[in-house]
């Protein structure tokens, strides 16, 4: 390897390149994630220019975090891939809810992270503040009240 493989950080969901340099033309080099062999395919695009070879990773994502590994007849170098981004997680998570007509239906999750925009949707539908329904924000806490629910107001709220 005249140019091995460099570690490479990428923001989540953007393209990752790996690229090594050969000192001899070689028509193909075997591309590994840990044990598994790469195809190029949605996910992969292996790319051979002469003596330069590349591994490009559409649409990175948390999961293609790891070591890649260029090899051939008996050489490899290896490097790692790092996902930049939010791991956002719900820590406690939107429950069903069953009210008695006329009561208040109040939805809450948690988010693993402070200060995100939230929208709120009813069935398809963006769901907006008015005189029955109020959506608050506290920290990591989210909260979509619906007053004076009625058959009307059956649906699903994500």
């Amino acid at each position: 390897f005249d140019a091995p493989l460099k570690d490479v950080t990428v923001p989540e969901k953007q393209q990752a390149r790996f690229e090594c340099v050969l000192n001899k033309e070689v028509p193909k080099v075997l591309w590994s994630k840990g044990t598994d062999i790469l195809k190029a395919g949605d996910k992969f695009d292996l790319v051979a220019d002469g003596k330069k070879h590349i591994l490009v990773i559409n649409k990175s994502t948390f999961d293609d975090e790891g070591d890649y590994t260029a090899e051939i007849v008996g050489k490899k170098s290896t490097a790692k891939l790092t996902v930049t981004g939010m791991r956002l997680k719900f820590i406690t998570p939107l429950k069903d809810q069953t009210v008695k007509e006329g009561n208040t239906a109040h939805f809450e999750f948690e988010l693993s992270h402070e200060n995100l925009p939230v929208t709120w949707y009813r069935n398809e539908n963006k769901v907006h503040p008015g005189r029955l329904v109020v959506i608050s924000t506290d920290g990591k806490k989210h909260v979509l009240e619906i007053k004076e629910a009625t058959l009307d107001d059956t649906c699903q709220i994500r």
